[in-house]
């Protein structure tokens, strides 16, 4: 099949999304491009979640509704052998006969004869995977498989980045709860003659009992106590 686009134009447009789009938005417009260049018939952007040690389909055009919610552990199918070795993988037919393939529940009907799945890279780390599906035979060829390593590691430093400003925004929020907690530790201790342990007990118990966070509780407890003095 002969090349409706060239190298340039498509890196030129991956920087320029990078540069202009939010990472949910960059993400399905990745998805997008690989869609367009490689004509396939299922692609799928997954992002590394290293808290749960496993990547999340993050963009995919068809399968949209699981979206967020579709989680490969590293190592697990293809996708995760990729994701766990940042090695790509070219299978240009009878996909599923190979080693590494798993059945996926949540998509029953996704029955693929080639795969090439490619890292997403950030300084030689593994921070996602780029996969590209056909139904039938399809040859890869050498020059669109480079073309895919290099989008992974344009996307990947913007992916890493994404993830250091959720570590800070989390670190920020859990600091700025232990914070709160321990005020209301405070108060509880001065009030009702509690030990530090029975203190942070009673905000946990409350917590549980009401369905609300601890920190929501320590609030009620700080803004209980400027109330009543």
């Amino acid at each position: 099949m002969k090349k409706d686009y060239t190298d340039v134009d498509v890196l030129y447009q991956v920087i320029e999304a990078i540069s202009s789009l939010g990472t949910k938005e960059l993400l399905a417009k990745i998805d997008y491009i690989v869609t367009h260049i490689t004509h396939a018939d299922s692609t799928g952007i997954y992002i590394l979640d290293e808290k749960t040690n496993s990547v999340v389909l993050k963009a995919s055009k068809l399968h949209f509704d699981i979206v967020g919610k579709l989680k490969m552990k590293l190592g697990q199918g293809i996708t995760g052998w990729v994701a766990q070795f940042g090695k790509t993988v070219v299978i240009e037919k009878d996909a599923p006969s190979d080693s590494r393939f798993v059945r996926i529940p949540q998509l029953p009907d996704d029955l693929f004869e080639s795969f090439l799945s490619v890292p997403i890279k950030s300084n030689n780390v593994v921070v996602g995977v780029i996969n590209v599906k056909h139904k039938l035979p399809h040859i890869y060829p050498k020059s669109q498989v480079k073309l895919l390593e290099m989008i992974g590691k344009l996307v990947g430093r913007a992916v890493e980045q994404a993830m250091l400003l959720e570590k800070t925004k989390n670190l920020e929020e859990a600091l700025q709860t232990q914070k709160v907690v321990n005020k209301a530790k405070g108060i509880l201790i001065e009030k009702m003659n509690l030990s530090e342990n029975d203190a942070y007990h009673t905000l946990r118990k409350q917590a549980m009992k009401k369905g609300k966070s601890m920190k929501e509780i320590a609030e009620a407890v700080i803004t209980s106590s400027e109330i009543t003095g």
